[in-house]
């Protein structure tokens, strides 16, 4: 019997809406989970206006809108990424803002693989509201404490440079104190920030569910590589 995409489906029954493009969709649709096909499940949290859509379109889609709209529904972005030799399908959840009924929070927030906090680093507001909306995850999530889950905390819109209220070195130390990697970005100039935020945090959710052994392989075969390129 053929395994089915467990996150697709779980969401697929509560009514979300998906964004991807039709090679992905069109795979996703037929059900059908190849063994190796792993799946990786990450919730884009944030304040309003911080540009959590934008980030996942510009992962997703590779595009950026100006006139782009607030997004008033919680959206499940899907891409294919190849890491190590793995084919692995990320669903990427633009988390509405206000509250969500009760089925559909449980679902959402249900066996998730990694949190991205998106923060605007001219708004003092989205930048004061991190530690909540990110406490708020954690508890959905159901987070054991032996067992961290990756998490990115993100700035946005760092070409408005000459507006910024949040000062790097503050950012760095918070995201310290929350057990978080930082990274300043902008959707719109500069999406090689973007897709390096998520290959950063997809490599730590493969390294996090390895055994010992698979670990030491991998960091022997970066060892290796840098070797020789060093050589």
């Amino acid at each position: 019997m053929s395994k089915k995409y467990e996150v697709y489906t779980s969401l697929k029954n509560i009514g979300l809406k998906f964004v991807a493009n039709e090679e992905d969709l069109s795979d996703i649709k037929n059900l059908n989970k190849p063994d190796n096909v792993l799946e990786y499940k990450i919730i884009v949290i944030g304040d309003s206006l911080t540009g959590k859509t934008s980030f996942c379109n510009r992962f997703v889609l590779d595009n950026f809108d100006l006139e782009l709209k607030p997004s008033k529904e919680t959206v499940c972005y899907i891409k294919t990424v190849t890491l190590f030799d793995k084919e692995i399908k990320v669903y990427l959840l633009d988390v509405e803002t206000h509250p969500l009924p009760i089925e559909e929070e449980e679902q959402i927030y249900k066996d998730v693989n990694g949190i991205i906090v998106v923060y605007d680093i001219t708004n003092n507001e989205s930048f004061e509201a991190i530690e909540k909306i990110l406490g708020k995850a954690k508890k959905h999530c159901k987070l054991e404490k032996d067992k961290p889950l990756p998490i990115f905390i993100v700035g946005n819109k760092n070409d408005l440079k000459f507006l910024r209220n949040i000062n790097f070195t503050d950012a760095q130390k918070k995201a310290n104190q929350l057990g978080s990697d930082l990274k300043e970005i902008n959707c719109n100039k500069d999406p090689e920030n973007v897709h390096s935020v998520m290959k950063n945090l997809i490599s730590k959710i493969y390294f996090s569910n390895l055994n010992e052994e698979e670990k030491e392989i991998i960091i022997s075969k970066a060892k290796q590589f840098r070797e020789n390129n060093n050589n």
